[in-house]
């Protein structure tokens, strides 16, 4: 994407992300994700990216469309841990703009937001509707609701052990009355394990405090590491 700046995970996403593989991009945006990750599993991959906003969707339509992304499906739902109606909040920034970046799902609405209706799905109901054979990798950034997404994704976790790459604000989590000791309870109890780049490396922690992106790696897929 010209003029793009990508987060500095994407030059690893090799390691994990390989021709033919089928990828979920949770919170698709602005294609930051969808976009190289669509060259990385090839023609013969897929990459199914879910953007509920209107104004999001739009944009990530726009750019999929501009780059012949053949092999990215777009999903106008949120996921969380059931499926339904929900509200996606968008907050008003302080220039009077809304930030559809910074949307979540909540029931609440405050002064300072806007708001939507949007359909909600699982990662495992979508698996199951879309008779997938295979989830290899997994990103997800939802601004606090990572826990409910991969809770209903535990079929998915458990049977294919996908690499995921999430962002985690503990102040987003507790949005959900939730704090990182849940993520991590959730994650180390499928048998994974937390990593974050550092100067280019992955190194092994134990510690979700920090807002940043973490790689959760399952313990039979180490070996992506060192690739």
């Amino acid at each position: 994407i010209q003029g793009t700046k990508f987060e500095p995970e994407v030059a690893v996403l090799k390691n994990f992300v390989h021709p033919g593989d089928v990828c979920l991009d949770i919170g698709g945006a602005y294609g930051r994700y969808a976009f190289p990750l669509s060259k990385l599993v090839g023609s013969q991959g897929h990459i199914y990216s879910f953007e509920p906003g209107d104004y999001s969707h739009h944009v990530l339509s726009s750019v999929v469309w501009f780059h012949r992304l053949k092999n990215v499906t777009i999903i106008k739902k949120g996921l969380s841990n059931k499926t339904g109606a929900m509200k996606l909040l968008l907050p008003v920034k302080q220039s009077g703009k809304v930030g559809p970046s910074l949307a979540y799902i909540g029931e609440t609405e405050k002064n300072d937001m806007d708001s939507q209706e949007i359909e909600l799905t699982t990662i495992d109901t979508f698996f199951r509707e879309k008779n997938l054979k295979r989830v290899d990798f997994i990103k997800c950034d939802t601004e606090g609701a990572e826990y409910l997404i991969f809770t209903g994704a535990k079929e998915v976790l458990s049977r294919f052990k996908p690499t995921v790459l999430s962002e985690v604000d503990k102040g987003n989590l507790q949005r959900f009355d939730l704090t990182t000791d849940d993520l991590k309870a959730l994650f180390g109890g499928l048998g994974y394990k937390i990593y974050i780049l550092e100067q280019g490396c992955l190194q092994e922690t134990n510690n979700l405090d920090a807002e940043r992106n973490y790689f959760f790696v399952h313990t039979e897929k180490q070996d992506q590491l060192s690739q």
